[in-house]
C-alpha cells in the first residue's frame, strides 16, 4: 500500500476543493460522485490497488468506518511500523511509511495541504492500524 501511495506523491486538487484527479482517481471508484475530502479513499484505494478487492471496511471515504474496522478487528496497534495505517479521531487518515527514533513518524497521505504528500508527525495523538492482507 504504501508504495502505490508513495507514487501518487505530488497529486493535488484542481478546480476547487476536493475535485481534480483525488476525485476521480481515489473517490469515484468507491462511488462517490460529489467532491468530499478525500484522505481515507486515497488509503482505501491503495488497499484496493493492492490487493485487488475493496477494502473491509464499510465506507471507504469515511475514516472513523477505517477506526471502527480496525477496532472490531483487532486490527489496532501501538507500535506503528511500515505499512500501518494511522488516524486522528475520525477526521484524517494515511500510512506509515517509516518510524525514527525520535518519536517521529514519516508519513504518506493524501488530502493534506490539498495533495498527496509525505510528512514527518509525532507518533502522540494518532490511532494506528496495521490492514492485514488477506
Amino acid at each position: 500500500m504504501v508504495q502505490i501511495g508513495l507514487s501518487q506523491r505530488g497529486v493535488a486538487e484542481s478546480g476547487g476543493p476536493n475535485r481534480g484527479v483525488p476525485l476521480e482517481r481515489y473517490c469515484k471508484p468507491f462511488g462517490y460522485r460529489d467532491p468530499i475530502p478525500w484522505c481515507a479513499c486515497f488509503v482505501s484505494w491503495c488497499y484496493w490497488q493492492t490487493t485487488g478487492a475493496r477494502p473491509p471496511w464499510k465506507q471507504p471515504a469515511y475514516v472513523g468506518s477505517v477506526y471502527n474496522w480496525a477496532a472490531t478487528h483487532g486490527a489496532l496497534v501501538s507500535n506503528p511500523s511500515f505499512g500501518d495505517m494511522f488516524g486522528t479521531g475520525d477526521v484524517h487518515m494515511g500510512m506509515v511509511v517509516a518510524r525514527k527514533r525520535n518519536g517521529v513518524f514519516v508519513t504518506i497521505e493524501g488530502n493534506w495541504a490539498d495533495k498527496v504528500l509525505s510528512q514527518e508527525r509525532p507518533i502522540g495523538g494518532f490511532w494506528f492500524a496495521t490492514p492485514r492482507f488477506g
